[in-house]
């Protein structure tokens, strides 16, 4: 599982990740997931997608997704289906990396901050290669 997070990817992996991939693309990226990490990529995509009805945003504010998806993991697990959500536990609550919800979706989910949330005050973050990032153009 953590080969797959912690791979080597360069920085247009990020750049691209989250933008207007044509259904093809999306479905050979999904097909390169481990299937240890499938479910948990599929959770994480659904969300997203969800949010977006929900909300009109292409993403929520990076600490608001984070435990959305921490409690959904947490329903889910207690139904007995561990998805295999990584994530520690800091003073204030469960962390999960931006980074990681990219790399477990293989660059079909990207990630931004929000202007209002752009903020180590506000996320949680001291550093996050996600900060000052004004891009998710996902329609």
């Amino acid at each position: 599982m953590w080969e797959w997070i912690d791979r080597d990817v360069d920085d247009d992996f990020f750049k691209i990740a989250g933008t207007n991939l044509g259904k093809d693309e999306v479905q050979r990226r999904f097909n390169e997931i481990p299937g240890i990490l499938k479910p948990l990529a599929y959770v994480i995509i659904t969300l997203t997608c969800k949010n977006k009805v929900i909300t009109g945003r292409s993403t929520d504010p990076c600490l608001l997704f984070r435990c959305e998806l921490f409690s959904v993991a947490k329903e889910l697990e207690k139904n007995g289906m561990d998805i295999h959500l990584p994530y520690a536990w800091f003073c204030d609550g469960p962390m999960i990396e931006p980074e990681w919800i990219v790399r477990i979706t293989n660059g079909i989910i990207g990630w931004c901050c929000d202007p209002a949330y752009d903020n180590p005050e506000t996320c949680g973050l001291d550093e996050c290669r996600f900060r000052n990032m004004m891009r998710i153009s996902r329609k």
